[in-house]
């Protein structure tokens, strides 16, 4: 070969791998969920959303554990994936690595036969849980541009004729109401909840002094709420349901927990009152947190925009530090707030209109964070 020869062959050579670092959208996208409660798995849902999004022609499929049942509703709920591979609740199949490997002797081969044939084994992109479970409400753009999560077009009418036949009025405004009771669940940090009785008087402020009504959800057995005109108790109802009345509401007030992350996703301006865990509940410009009053040990006394700045929503409180609930003037404060910021709300909350991003080519791992979120630490 001429030296002429040999420095056209490289040249070519050059000019083949450029072409093949040049960086291109993806066009199969796999979102593995495996975040614990509601929370973590709306959170999930969300992340995957907002990192998905700027590619419109990547065909996006969701594999998790179809258990408990709500993770099935939530997906569902999610305009950006096309797919789901779900495992039953009683399922051992895991997600493994070495599903991926492609080869006729690969070590493990993935039991279910769509894994194959749906050609799930050659994704361009993976989003494994431990890039899903960030602080949404950090992560850059996310607030500006939020994505949001929709009732699914084939339950939407059923739902909303469900909610009625429980008396929400239709031509009328509505607020939410959620509020996680002490050692209620598996949760072992009894402080993230509040006494249920420290909420009636609100309940009756929003129905009587508002003039809306008031839809309170929880968990079957939830602390039973005295006859009040203008409330309605779903806590017996399905979690469809629920979600439903969430994702209509003109605002919600809620503990630091999952049905919070929820309103969040649906775009419903929410209020986290008692917060002790605020990390990845809230994200929306404007949504409000109320964290617990904080003495710590030398006795000084923090507010929630303190307590977030010292990390102490995100962490055990140190030693020998107290926390005391919510007043009940704080969370007719609250209530009061969230009533003004959402005027010109009359009527059952439509969709969230959703503003498009720009389109990506790739993805930059790690992901770009925020110093401080865009929500309301109430002071």
């Amino acid at each position: 070969m001429s030296q002429a020869d040999f420095n056209q062959s490289m040249a070519w050579l050059k000019t083949l791998a450029a072409k093949k670092r040049e960086p291109r959208q993806p066009e199969k996208i796999m979102a593995f969920f495996a975040g614990c409660g509601l929370g973590g798995f709306v959170l999930e849902n969300v992340v995957a959303a907002a990192l998905v999004r700027p590619f419109p022609r990547a065909y996006v499929v969701a594999i998790y554990k179809n258990s408990p049942p709500y993770r099935e509703f939530i997906t569902d709920c999610n305009p950006y994936l096309h797919s789901e591979m779900k495992a039953d609740a009683d399922s051992d199949i895991t997600f493994l690595l070495d599903w991926f490997d492609t080869g006729w002797a690969a070590p493990v081969k993935c039991p279910l036969p769509e894994w194959s044939e749906r050609m799930l084994h050659e994704p361009d992109l993976v989003l494994l849980p431990s890039m899903l479970s960030v602080d949404a409400a950090r992560l850059a753009g996310l607030a500006e541009k939020p994505p949001v999560l929709r009732l699914s077009a084939g339950c939407e009418e059923s739902l909303l004729a469900a909610l009625e036949g429980h008396g929400v009025d239709p031509n009328e405004w509505f607020a939410c109401l959620h509020v996680k009771e002490p050692n209620s669940g598996a949760d072992d940090r009894p402080r993230r909840g509040a006494d249920p009785r420290s909420y009636l008087p609100l309940l009756r402020h929003v129905a009587l002094r508002q003039g809306g009504q008031v839809v309170r959800i929880g968990a079957p057995g939830a602390f039973p709420l005295p006859e009040m005109e203008g409330v309605i108790d779903l806590a017996a109802a399905p979690f469809a349901e629920q979600a439903a009345a969430i994702s209509r509401a003109r605002y919600f007030i809620g503990t630091d927990s999952g049905p919070v992350t929820l309103a969040s996703a649906f775009k419903v301006p929410a209020a986290v009152t008692n917060a002790l865990g605020y990390a990845k509940r809230v994200w929306n410009r404007g949504d409000v947190v109320l964290a617990k009053r904080i003495e710590l040990p030398d006795g000084g006394v923090l507010n929630s925009r303190e307590a977030f700045a010292r990390g102490l929503l995100e962490a055990p409180l140190p030693d020998g530090a107290r926390c005391w609930d919510n007043s009940t003037d704080q969370l007719i404060a609250v209530a009061d707030h969230m009533f003004e910021v959402t005027c010109g709300c009359d009527g059952w909350r439509p969709p969230a209109p959703e503003t498009p991003p720009e389109e990506a080519l790739g993805l930059t791992l790690p992901l770009p964070m925020r110093d401080q979120p865009l929500v309301v630490f109430w002071e």
